[in-house]
């Protein structure tokens, strides 16, 4: 079995896997910009929460750098893996 059949046997499963990395890595971006304004616009000089260094760790690993750096071509290659013969009931509602 090769990678493009595991990606149609399991495309439901990698799709929304991409997508809640996607979402995730958008919404770490957010929520750092937001509690950085934060910080800068008080008068304390606070650092950053334990939050905001996860986010950063998060947004500065491998995968977040991987999916940021390929997010087209990995688009194309999942829509173009499958072909709409290919996708049945049984393989979009497992």
């Amino acid at each position: 079995m090769n990678g493009a059949d595991i990606v149609v046997d399991n495309l439901i499963d990698s799709n929304v896997f991409l997508r809640a990395i996607v979402l995730s890595l958008e919404e770490f971006r957010e929520r750092l910009a937001a509690e950085s304004q934060l910080t800068s616009s008080s008068s304390s000089s606070s650092s950053l929460s334990p939050n905001a260094s996860l986010y950063t760790a998060c947004l500065n690993s491998k995968l977040a750098h991987f999916i940021t750096a390929n997010r087209f071509p990995l688009t194309r290659d999942l829509i173009s893996s499958v072909t709409v013969e290919e996708i049945t009931q049984e393989s979009a509602w497992p």
